[in-house]
């Protein structure tokens, strides 16, 4: 319809695929309701369980910032603003600060995260997020093997 957007998760190339260095990232893409990109968002943390490799493709190294613009904000033609966020980037201080400090009080996030144990779960981590940070998230979960998480979480 008129007022619809539509957001995909996928893995984007950020240079042409012959030019080196070249690098696949956890993006979302945000659709207008004529089909158009209104944002584009690049997953900022990285989950490794290989040593401390947190830091080793994000935004907060060179030469890797470039690729951190866009930040995935955008507004509605129906007036509500929103943010971006992919599973370990909830994690991120830094961002979700930057965030609140921007006024920023919806966010669209994507996840495949994996459920720890019962009293660790990514529901209750969204909803503790969402209240410590006053946002409502609408959250998609993949699902796949104990992963969860879809729904909306309100402040």
């Amino acid at each position: 319809g008129e007022n619809g957007f539509n957001v995909t998760n996928m893995c984007l190339r950020n240079l042409p695929e012959n030019t080196p260095p070249s690098y696949l990232f956890n993006t979302l893409v945000h659709f207008g309701p004529d089909g158009s990109i209104v944002a584009k968002y690049y997953k900022r943390m990285l989950f490794s369980t290989d040593g401390n490799k947190m830091f080793s493709l994000t935004p907060y190294r060179e030469p890797f910032r470039q690729h951190f613009k866009e930040n995935g904000t955008f507004t509605t033609n129906f007036g509500v603003t929103f943010a971006s966020a992919i599973c370990n980037d909830l994690n991120d201080d830094q961002y979700m600060l930057e965030l609140y400090n921007e006024g920023i009080k919806n966010l669209i996030f994507a996840t495949n995260y994996e459920n720890a144990m019962d009293t660790l779960t990514i529901g209750t981590q969204l909803q503790g997020v969402s209240k410590f940070y006053g946002l409502t998230i609408i959250a998609a979960s993949t699902g796949y093997l104990g992963a969860s998480g879809s729904g909306i979480y309100q402040k």
